[in-house]
């Protein structure tokens, strides 16, 4: 048998832009719901085919801020990056160190010096609900973090698997609402070319705000605690109205990523869309009620993340589990740069 050769874009993991392409030009799984089938595009823009007249698409409008920083340990002399997070209750501020394997070494009342403006994160304990996280505390006032991440910052990564492109890279469509700590890119690949098309098709869109906190956790740590880190979220007034509508006139309505799925899914209480703001830490596995939802777009994910389980939330277990093996013999890309995934 032939082997396939393999493209530069499938061993690419950074924004297809940078080579020329369109960032429509990733490929595309579709877990069809009702056949059990996955099938393969070669391009994003396959999706206008996939949806209908009246089916509904949910965007997050929250956009990244760059939430990384180099720096130094004062008391252990190296040289490292902080991730900062959201605020929390108390008053501190979320963050990690990285890399993975300096963390562990880290004792509290440590401090991370950013050299450049002086300011410093004083690390006063670990964050009790999963360890590898830090409380810290900071001379900043807590609304002056987002424009002091705006001038110094840059977009979160992790070693071995990205590195951080300019920011432009990192903004999205219907993403106006600064504050999310990762990047939520689920609808990276729509572009307006694509909008458009969808739009005259008649497919309806609409937003909600959800920021996202630090990284996707690890299997060890969300299996254990059930739950994830509180996030900020949002629901307009009309949007519930238009979920209504679109439910009694047949329509489906589609996450794009597992940030919509949490917060559509926390707005629910006795059946009804009624909790349209606040706190949510909610984990969604196989077994979650995911009223009012009936698709998601998502990326590719890492098989250990808890993203993988929120999607067997849509098409089950026999649906999901195949998707690493479709994604090794396609070469599919994973993270915030990578490939798509359409479950409806």
């Amino acid at each position: 048998m032939m082997q396939r050769f393999i493209t530069e874009e499938e061993t690419f993991n950074g924004p297809l832009e940078i080579l020329g392409r369109k960032r429509s030009d990733v490929k595309l799984v579709h877990g069809n719901i009702k056949t059990g089938e996955l099938s393969v595009y070669n391009n994003f823009d396959s999706v206008v085919s996939l949806l209908s007249e009246g089916d509904m698409l949910i965007f997050n409008d929250s956009l990244t801020l760059p939430s990384s920083l180099y720096g130094y340990l004062k008391e252990m002399h190296d040289y490292c990056r902080i991730h900062v997070g959201q605020a929390l209750e108390n008053g501190n501020i979320l963050v990690e160190i990285r890399p993975k394997e300096l963390n562990t070494r880290i004792s509290k009342g440590e401090t991370f010096v950013h050299p450049e403006s002086g300011v410093q994160f004083e690390l006063e304990r670990r964050f009790s609900l999963f360890t590898r996280y830090f409380e810290a505390k900071t001379s900043l006032q807590r609304e002056d973090v987002k424009g002091f991440l705006s001038a110094y910052g840059y977009p979160i990564f992790y070693e071995g698997y990205t590195k951080p492109y300019p920011f432009h890279y990192y903004k999205n469509v219907f993403q106006t609402e600064p504050g999310s700590s990762e990047y939520p890119s689920a609808s990276r690949p729509f572009t307006e070319e694509i909008l458009n098309r969808l739009r005259k098709k008649g497919v309806i869109t609409g937003t909600l705000t959800l920021h996202c906190n630090l990284g996707s956790l690890e299997r060890d740590e969300y299996e254990y605690k059930n739950r994830l880190l509180d996030e900020t979220y949002r629901i307009p007034h009309d949007l519930v109205e238009n979920v209504i509508n679109t439910k009694e006139n047949g329509g489906r309505i589609i996450a794009v990523g597992t940030t919509v799925v949490r917060a559509l899914v926390s707005s629910v209480k006795n059946g009804n869309m009624t909790n349209l703001s606040g706190q949510t830490h909610i984990k969604i596995s196989g077994d979650s009620d995911i009223w009012p939802l009936d698709g998601i777009i998502s990326g590719m994910h890492d098989p250990e993340s808890s993203h993988l389980e929120l999607l067997e939330a849509f098409g089950g277990s026999k649906l999901i589990s195949p998707v690493g093996l479709i994604a090794h013999r396609f070469h599919l890309r994973e993270h915030e740069f990578g490939d798509s995934m359409l479950i409806l």
